[in-house]
């Protein structure tokens, strides 16, 4: 029996309202903020379009659990990302990399962070490039990763891990260097 978008509809509707809080809970306490709950909320309810049917067929019970999983799932993995974009970013007022980089030396210009991690990149080895090309340019997953190198996704994870490690060890030896050269 097919049912009517309308009707998918009306059920979504009745859904929301009747767990919103129960959702928003859930998130709020994995992110411990108001405007990242919301974010996630709305990336929970793209995921539960897809499962319409799945959701129909739930009882009650199986039902709030299923969403309370997705919630969480969903909150981890905002957090996740979110934890690893700011790693990686700049930040806008000091035009200076993240900590992980500022923790030992003053405010680098922009031009001397370009060289060193170009100068970086070319002494990693083609193993680590293209880890961290796959992983961080193109988005690669580590199933997706594992599955090219023939290795298993847990073994994916540390040779990113190593391979971050290689290129700040890289970027912060040519940083020291083009601070002697001035």
């Amino acid at each position: 029996m097919s049912v009517s978008p309308v009707e998918d509809q009306m059920f979504l509707d009745a859904l929301f309202r009747r767990y919103q809080w129960l959702m928003y809970r859930e998130i709020y306490q994995i992110t411990d903020n108001p405007w990242d709950t919301e974010d996630v909320i709305q990336m929970v309810w793209v995921k539960l379009l897809d499962k319409v049917s799945l959701l129909r067929s739930r009882d009650t019970t199986r039902l709030v659990n299923y969403i309370i999983a997705a919630c969480r799932n969903t909150a981890i993995t905002y957090r996740q990302q979110k934890k690893r974009l700011a790693e990686y970013t700049y930040s806008d007022e000091k035009a200076a990399p993240s900590e992980a980089l500022t923790a030992h030396d003053p405010i680098w210009e922009p031009e001397e962070r370009f060289l060193a991690l170009r100068q970086a990149w070319s002494q990693l080895d083609p193993r680590s490039q293209y880890v961290l090309r796959s992983r961080f340019l193109l988005n690669k997953t580590f199933e997706e990763m594992a599955q090219e190198l023939g290795i298993q996704p847990k073994s994916v994870r540390m040779a990113v891990t190593r391979a971050k490690r290689k290129a700040k060890a890289l970027i912060l030896q040519a940083l020291e260097q083009l601070e002697k050269e001035e």
